[in-house]
């Protein structure tokens, strides 16, 4: 999911927060593609206005920005847009390949929950037309719509002249002006069926993504006297905090402010306040004890694709169990099962990259 391609921070060592966070979120996320899950209750799709999707660009695109700066000093501007372009071919890949197995897995063993969400002709097709609606995007499966996302913001920000990265204004200017003519304009998106595939609208996502790679771009000592503005954090608070009580109380707003496809302006409030004041609440430093706990959440972050496909397809698989479950243990145990088996995926396939660098 989130680029692999920089690191998170200056120099050799990785932010731990962004893992961190990332790896949170990764586990809710497939919590919440477990269908009929109760735990889902307690996450943020169920009572926030943002939720998982948005923290996955959002941290994407601070660490695409960090990962820019590292390349701009080592003068290898043009080995991003490589990059970029076989990270999207990646995903596309990793996305054909799971929705094929997620259909398999729903055709065999007939899990209704599952197949009632996807479109009919995927469910009931031949598998020839089947793989040839998945590759020409027509019809999405619902679980993995947001890799498709990925595609297209990958793409588009590898159409970018590289000096577009020295002026970090002008990049956030132009984000903003795209995302409010989406706002006004909501039908301006993608052709179909690419529209209805992808889900979310990523004319407006972009500047989900560009914000945090503009922010990354700033100079670091910026970037500090704004989170250590004693001003900042009460402010944060407050605005995020009003959000919950606009929530609590059920106000009706406009649905342009909240829409999750084009990216209302109240969602993208919420992800971003929420981010900032995860940041301002964590350490920079962990101890060694405590990356040792932390890091099942850390490595599924690093391995988050796989992780991803990998956990979709386990949330798809126990659909039926979760149905069928009864009293309050029975769900608890099927979510650590699926947290349990992401943490094996991302050991797995960390091993297996680290015994591939090795061959080679």
């Amino acid at each position: 999911m989130g680029q692999n391609l920089p690191p998170l921070t200056h120099g050799s060592k990785r932010d731990i927060r962004i893992d961190l966070a990332r790896g949170v979120a990764l586990l809710i996320l497939v919590s919440d593609h477990l269908p009929g899950n109760p735990l889902r209750a307690i996450t943020p799709v169920s009572w926030g206005l943002a939720d998982m999707a948005e923290v996955f660009v959002l941290l994407s695109g601070y660490v695409f920005g960090l990962g820019i700066l590292k390349r701009q000093s080592q003068s290898e501007p043009q080995l991003i847009r490589k990059r970029l372009v076989k990270r999207a071919l990646v995903i596309f890949v990793a996305y054909l390949t799971t929705a094929l197995i997620a259909l398999l897995i729903v055709r065999t063993f007939q899990i209704t929950t599952v197949a009632n969400m996807l479109p009919a002709h995927l469910v009931a097709n031949s598998w020839r037309s089947v793989t040839v609606d998945l590759i020409s995007l027509d019809g999405r499966v619902s679980h993995l719509c947001i890799l498709l996302l990925y595609c297209w913001l990958l793409l588009g920000v590898a159409s970018f002249p590289c000096i577009v990265w020295n002026h970090p204004r002008l990049l956030i200017a132009c984000s903003f002006i795209l995302w409010i003519t989406v706002q006004l304009l909501p039908r301006l998106s993608l052709p179909e069926p690419i529209q209805t595939t992808t889900y979310y609208n990523p004319f407006a996502w972009q500047f989900l993504f560009l914000s945090a790679t503009t922010y990354a771009l700033l100079p670091v000592k910026h970037r500090k006297q704004f989170l250590d503005h004693r001003g900042v954090f009460p402010i944060l608070l407050i605005v995020h905090g009003s959000l919950y009580l606009l929530i609590g109380f059920d106000v009706n707003l406009p649905r342009t402010l909240l829409d999750k496809p084009t990216l209302g302006l109240l969602r993208y409030i919420h992800v971003v306040t929420a981010a900032l004041l995860v940041r301002a609440v964590l350490p920079e430093q962990f101890s060694p004890t405590w990356r040792k706990v932390l890091r099942p959440l850390t490595l599924c972050s690093e391995q988050s694709l796989w992780v991803y496909c990998g956990g979709s397809l386990v949330a798809i698989s126990m659909a039926n169990w979760m149905s069928t479950s009864v009293g309050t243990w029975d769900p608890i145990f099927m979510n650590l099962i699926a947290w349990t088996t992401c943490f094996g995926i991302a050991w797995g396939t960390e091993r297996t990259k680290a015994y591939w660098n090795f061959q080679s």
